[in-house]
């Protein structure tokens, strides 16, 4: 089966937390779990992603730190690190147009735009890591498209 060219999802009405804390949940806590409000509607398209762009990632988010006077990103809080990743992540892979307004550095944080761009790549993810298997896994709507 050959891989799809892009996946496309939105995280509106998602829980805000990622996978990896969801899945140590009851499933009546996930289901009181607050979620991403309409403030976060519109829907990410990326492209499948090469070595290449892998590379590219990895090499400008550590950029992004260097510009700030920092050698070693592994020094920043994690959030920090993951945000600065999935902006990169986003700038790399998203198709024209295939990115929310409100994914941006430039979006006045409102306490959860921070938790929202990593939940997205968190999705993303998850999404390509299950289009790798062939059937889609994650809670995000999610199409691969062709």
């Amino acid at each position: 089966m050959p891989l799809p060219k892009t996946i496309s999802f939105a995280i509106e009405g998602k829980p805000v937390y990622m996978q990896h804390i969801l899945e140590r949940m009851t499933p009546e806590e996930r289901a009181k779990a607050p979620t991403f409000g309409e403030e976060y509607a519109g829907t990410f398209e990326l492209r499948w992603p090469t070595a290449g762009d892998r590379l590219r990632i990895q090499a400008l988010t550590s950029a992004y730190f260097q510009r700030q006077g920092q050698s070693d990103h592994r020094a920043n809080d994690p959030d920090a690190f993951l945000l600065a990743q999935a902006l990169v992540y986003f700038d790399v892979l998203a198709t024209e147009g295939g990115r929310p307004t409100w994914c941006s550095q430039d979006t006045p944080d409102d306490g959860r735009l921070i938790s929202a761009i990593i939940c997205a790549w968190d999705i993303a993810e998850r999404d390509f890591a299950a289009a790798k298997k062939g059937s889609p896994q994650t809670g995000a709507p999610s199409s691969a498209g062709s």
